[in-house]
């Protein structure tokens, strides 16, 4: 006879509502530190992007004591970043060289708390490393004795981290510049090119590169062409290198090359590119046969106008007129085309003539292009009038066009109205689709004339932050630091336009007519 099992006594329904209940409190209980931690982190970080330093101070501290001291380590690394970051902004906006000291040393000790806590953040060695190098430059200055951190292995460190990365980059070869660490500075620009071809295109940018280092990075190309280690980049940078060089047939190899391996070759932009090369070598027809290609497909007035800028910059703008007519017989083009023909007939000085294009244009959309047009040609008839006139208009039906802007604000420089020069080209300026350099020295120079020379300095600064190769701009600065009468900035600013076009004649006389000063 079977035995029936003992019947295991059942939970109460209430038991397990209260025992959920408590699990649930529990991890609220556990969680709410936290939660309350990572807000009053995430307030602290929009104040200081607001930069309310001493509110963003106070949040990040909240947001310290409300976070529970064991686990967590990966909030505690952010606090610490942020705190760092702080501390920096403090020591920037000092005034006085001590406390900018403590505020920087307080800096470094926050972001070597959180490297310590996270070894691979990459945020924390960045700022770590920033803030060594600062404290190992002005450090010995102050008290007599050298820091004694040094911001080399942290670079070092954070290029292992990131080798591919930009500003790691940029971070480490500043600082062998700096240092006159030449061999250093070589070495590490060849490897690096040597495995990543692509940041070349990058590191042609900045303050130090100059044309000595092009036998040195045209190996390192090579070197990964031979290794296959990405060949249509290395292949486009050799093609960059060449045309600095004019040598546009070792260019227009290479470029061929680069998109013959490219899965990009069939865009636009490739044989646009392609086409200037051709141009630039004088091979015209091969230069239309690219162009053609780069037709196929894409916004084609809109490619007509590059192309057309393309002759002009090659001192042959009579050739893009045979060549849109041309286009004209494969493909329907709108009414916009006259505009393109018109422009290319100004820029061969046949101003009557495009009145007559400019003149067909009976489309609304295209008035304010016909108009900018119109300015364009009282331009070269130096009518200044009609130009401040017609450029205007056109800044009033598309007020979103930064040429039509710059443009009216030439028009008014010509007539010395430096007020509404300036306004003109801040609007230009507001308007362009990306920084512009120029337009930065464009506004410099009506600052100038209206003796605004603190003006004119923020903007030739701007545009060296933006091009920082253009020798141009440093001339500028040493002439504004010239007329303030700092010499010693003047000859460190005219310096930086020589290390850039070191046989510039008018920059060496500049450089000699200060020194002879001191």
């Amino acid at each position: 006879m079977a035995v029936d099992p003992v019947e295991k006594p059942k939970k109460s329904p209430l038991v397990l509502h209260i025992v959920s209940l408590v699990a649930v409190l529990s991890l609220i209980l556990l969680l709410l530190p936290q939660l309350i931690s990572r807000f009053n982190y995430q307030q602290g970080v929009n104040s200081l992007r607001k930069g309310n330093i001493t509110e963003a101070e106070l949040l990040i501290e909240k947001a310290a004591g409300w976070l529970p001291r064991v686990c967590f380590s990966n909030d505690r690394k952010r606090i610490k970043i942020i705190e760092g970051d702080i501390h920096f902004q403090k020591a920037e906006s000092s005034e006085q060289i001590a406390i900018f000291l403590a505020e920087m040393e307080a800096a470094e000790k926050s972001y070597r708390e959180a490297a310590l806590l996270q070894p691979l953040d990459v945020d924390a060695y960045t700022g770590l490393g920033r803030a060594a190098e600062i404290l190992e430059r002005l450090y010995p200055f102050v008290n007599n004795q050298p820091y004694p951190t040094k911001a080399l292995p942290t670079y070092q460190h954070l290029l292992d981290l990131m080798p591919t990365n930009l500003y790691s980059l940029s971070l480490l070869t500043k600082y062998y510049y700096s240092r006159g660490m030449v061999e250093d500075l070589s070495s590490i620009i060849s490897k690096s090119i040597s495995m990543y071809p692509a940041l070349y295109f990058q590191l042609k940018q900045q303050p130090f590169y100059n044309d000595t280092m092009n036998q040195m990075i045209h190996s390192s190309l090579f070197t990964a062409v031979e290794n296959e280690l990405y060949e249509e980049a290395a292949y486009r940078a050799l093609a960059d290198l060449a045309l600095r060089t004019d040598n546009y047939k070792d260019a227009i190899e290479y470029y061929n090359r680069s998109m013959a391996g490219s899965p990009y070759k069939d865009t636009s932009g490739g044989y646009l590119h392609l086409g200037r090369l051709y141009l630039k070598a004088s091979q015209w027809e091969n230069g239309e046969q690219a162009f053609i290609k780069a037709l196929k497909t894409g916004d084609r007035i809109k490619l007509l106008e590059r192309i057309r800028h393309s002759y002009k910059n090659e001192k042959h703008p009579d050739k893009f007129l045979p060549f849109v007519n041309r286009i004209e017989k494969m493909y329907s083009l709108p009414e916009s085309v006259e505009i393109l023909k018109a422009g290319c007939l100004i820029d061969v000085g046949r101003f009557e003539l495009a009145e007559v294009y400019l003149q067909r244009i009976s489309a609304a959309k295209y008035k304010p292009e016909s108009l900018y047009q119109q300015a364009r040609i009282a331009e070269k008839q130096q009518d200044w009038d009609t130009m401040e006139l017609k450029s205007q208009r056109a800044t009033v039906l598309d007020p979103e066009k930064s040429h039509y802007h710059l443009l009216f604000s030439r028009a008014l420089q010509k007539q010395k109205k430096w007020p509404q020069a300036e306004q003109a080209a801040g609007n230009a300026i507001a308007h362009s689709s990306k920084s512009n350099p120029w337009l930065y020295n464009h506004r410099a120079w009506i600052r100038w004339n209206r003796k605004d020379m603190e003006g004119a300095l923020s903007d030739w600064e701007r545009a060296v932050s933006i091009s920082p190769q253009t020798a141009a701009f440093y001339h500028h600065m040493a002439l504004v630091f010239e007329r303030g009468g700092n010499t010693p900035e003047a000859l460190k600013q005219i310096n930086k336009a020589l290390t850039i076009k070191p046989d510039q004649e008018k920059y060496l006389r500049f450089k000699e007519k200060i020194e002879n000063r001191k």
